[in-house]
């Protein structure tokens, strides 16, 4: 780790000799550029709204090369900058992987009416094999890694984001229109979540009743079929590449980073499948057959929570889809119907 007064870099593989950067365009929240040179071709991500503290992507990009984890991209190197709350990361780099994202593969067979179900089982044994190399155990390196078990300290917590969201969603939807969505489609939106309400206030307290268990770990936190590219390689365990391990933007560092349950990125799988099938223009069935054969290949490679995993998965579904939500507005209004159809 090098250090000069305001500026701190932690260099892995990158050698900045004869790179030339061009600006990369991938609807990311971040400004990309792409780099080639001596050293091979790069991705520079330079992060829209730095936070002081440990990033998770150039962390857990460093821990899974530890691990010897094939299937992230290699780390090259990370910028920080000290502010008033200490030092934020602005930077990353990391190595280019050419290869198509899985999103595209999914919308292309939605819309021609096939169902890879070997395909998006391939996929779930692939995120299943990240899970279980994310907990594999801390490390001297890497102290933040690890498993625990899923403890009522947890589940309380859990809750209480549950009920938190849930009322920041409730509170979005009484404001004026946002610009970027008609003002009738808008009250139908409101008029769905009002309806809707009394459910989701039973629905969290049915959520202190649940009984299940299982092992917190660290996850990828933002994880859809965008996060995912499918390389060329013939193998299936180096054809497929996670990519993007910031996690949920509108949620702090420490969040991002705490141990978690694995099936939280499932539920996010699950829920992009049903966006693929929204932008297809296809029925939400359409998608179940890709939801339920990556649901299944992920259970090849990970174990089900115990006890009522189904009922903790179909609340963690509906979570994600209520931040989708407040996402949704505060981003692509035009998109809040894609979330609020699930909700309802």
């Amino acid at each position: 780790m090098n250090a000069a007064g305001h500026w701190r870099v932690e260099r892995g593989s990158f050698r900045p000799r004869g790179i030339r950067w061009e600006p990369f365009e991938a609807g990311s929240t971040n400004r990309l550029w792409r780099g080639k040179g001596p050293s091979g071709d790069w991705l520079l991500k330079w992060y829209k709204h730095p936070l002081p503290g440990v990033h998770p992507e150039p962390e857990v990009s460093r821990f899974l090369q530890e691990r010897g984890f094939v299937g992230v991209p290699e780390f090259g190197a990370r910028l920080d900058r000290l502010g008033a709350g200490g030092y934020a990361t602005v930077a990353y780099i990391q190595r280019w992987i050419p290869g198509r994202a899985a999103w595209d593969l999914a919308v292309e067979a939605l819309r021609g009416g096939t169902s890879p179900r070997r395909w998006a089982g391939e996929l779930g044994q692939r995120i299943g094999a990240l899970h279980a190399a994310l907990a594999s155990g801390a490390s001297t390196a890497n102290p933040s890694f690890g498993t625990t078990a899923y403890s009522v300290k947890h589940h309380h917590g859990w809750i209480a984001r549950v009920r938190a969201v849930a009322e920041q969603l409730r509170v979005a939807l009484q404001a004026a229109p946002p610009t970027g969505i008609l003002p009738a489609a808008w009250e139908e939106a409101r008029a769905l979540w009002i309806a809707g309400e009394p459910r989701w206030r039973e629905r969290v307290r049915s959520l202190e009743s649940l009984q299940f268990g299982g092992a917190c770990s660290r996850i990828h936190g933002d994880l859809h079929l965008g996060q995912i590219l499918e390389t060329d390689a013939p193998d299936p365990a180096s054809r497929w590449w996670v990519v993007d391990f910031e996690g949920e933007p509108l949620r702090p560092l420490e969040q991002r980073r705490a141990l978690d349950l694995p099936l939280r990125d499932v539920a996010g799988m699950w829920r992009s499948f049903d966006y693929a099938a929204a932008t297809a223009g296809v029925a939400p069935d359409a998608a179940v057959p890709l939801q339920e054969a990556f649901l299944a290949g992920w259970n090849e490679r990970m174990p089900l929570p115990d006890g009522d995993w189904n009922g903790l998965f179909r609340a963690l579904v509906w979570e994600k889809s209520i931040y989708e939500a407040l996402y949704e507005i505060t981003h692509r209004p035009a998109w809040l119907w894609v979330p609020l159809r699930s909700l309802a």
